[in-house]
């Protein structure tokens, strides 16, 4: 009888730390699960904040770039006509106040049929700017030309003149810009400062200016 009970006490004494070793080894497989995937919560957490952050940040940017928009259409408003100069001090006094990175320039494009085009590339070459052309050549049954821009770099020249109706993606952020009187960022493009692949090319932020008397919410 005392061999049986020591037996029995043995086997138990077995059991009891195979249970106790199955069920610290199961605690510890748990435990290091839930570290894991607290780790996880936390990477996942960092990675949110990050992206919230960066959603923030381009969002107050591109408050602040419509501001600047904003500020330029009440020029054209309150002037009734702005001019290459006027255009250009404006702006610098802009940059001096505030100062903008990441920007590579804002300009003004006239909306022209096509029976003002003459009569505007005329009018640019009188203000000294000889080689000035609407490019790409093409017939269309209007034209947006790059009139104005600024900083009127050497850089930034190579876009003088160009017709941002050829391009679908800048013509659809116009398009709806003025017909819908706000600001429209358009898609990503290439920048025509820009050669293929001598950059990354970038976003247009397009807001209308009406002429005196038009009809707001409309390109014509």
């Amino acid at each position: 009888m005392k061999d049986l009970n020591k037996r029995w006490f043995s086997q138990l004494h077995f059991w009891v730390c195979c249970l106790v070793f199955v069920l610290g080894s199961g605690l510890t497989y748990l435990m290091q699960a839930n570290e894991r995937l607290s780790q996880h919560r936390v990477l996942e957490t960092e990675f949110d904040f990050r992206v919230n952050q960066i959603i923030a940040n381009v969002q107050a940017r591109l408050s602040l770039e419509e501001q600047v928009l904003e500020g330029v259409r009440s020029l054209f408003l309150l002037t009734g006509g702005v001019d290459r100069q006027n255009f250009a001090e404006y702006l610098r006094h802009q940059q001096s106040i505030a100062g903008f990175s990441g920007r590579v320039a804002i300009g003004f494009s006239a909306n022209l049929r096509a029976a003002d085009v003459a009569r505007h590339v005329a009018a640019v070459h009188a203000e000294g700017y000889a080689d000035y052309k609407i490019w790409p050549p093409a017939r269309r049954a209007s034209y947006a030309p790059r009139l104005y821009l600024e900083p009127f770099s050497q850089h930034n020249r190579r876009a003088f003149g160009y017709d941002l109706s050829s391009d679908p993606v800048r013509w659809q952020a116009m398009e709806a810009s003025a017909n819908n009187d706000q600001a429209i960022l358009s898609g990503h493009t290439q920048l025509v400062q820009e050669s293929a692949g001598d950059g990354g090319g970038g976003v247009l932020l397009f807001l209308p200016v009406y002429r005196p008397g038009m009809a707001h919410g409309t390109m014509a």
